[in-house]
């Protein structure tokens, strides 16, 4: 049995039902598909699951960027795109560098770049700045990283 896949049985025979996660179904990488063509399963649901571990690697640029998107994600749809390809050469590899450095900072068990936007909070970064020795000022409209105090 293939991952995301569920075998039911229907009356007229047997049916491969191929659920993949909300997050790749949200994106618009993916869609929940009911395959009753055992050869057609077989063929087509290990790409389907690859499908969706490259959009979770971030290989692949979603559909519909959107806060369940990740900050990778975002970053690999933002790269595509006209704005960023006229950037200056330099430009290009110093925001290629600091988001490889933000998308690879640990937030707990994750990466900060595996983290969907609609789950990131001032305060959840500003704490993680913090760790790492960089001084932060937390104020209710965001967070501002700070060179020094003045107490």
């Amino acid at each position: 049995m293939y991952k995301y896949t569920k075998k039911i049985t229907l009356k007229s025979g047997t049916a491969w039902k191929f659920v993949p996660p909300q997050d790749a179904i949200d994106s618009g990488v993916v869609q929940r598909q009911t395959f009753r063509d055992g050869r057609a399963a077989r063929y087509e649901i290990p790409r389907l699951v690859e499908k969706v571990e490259a959009f979770r690697r971030g290989d692949i640029v979603a559909g519909n960027i959107g806060p369940s998107s990740t900050i990778l994600q975002i970053y690999k749809y933002y790269v595509t795109t006209t704005h960023f390809r006229e950037l200056a050469y330099n430009s290009q590899r110093t925001y290629d560098s600091t988001m490889d450095a933000i998308a690879n900072t640990n937030i707990g068990s994750k990466k900060l770049g595996q983290i969907k936007i609609k789950d990131l909070t001032s305060l959840l970064i500003a704490m993680r700045l913090m760790k790492n020795g960089v001084k932060v000022l937390v104020c209710l409209k965001g967070i501002s990283v700070q060179e020094s105090f003045h107490y």
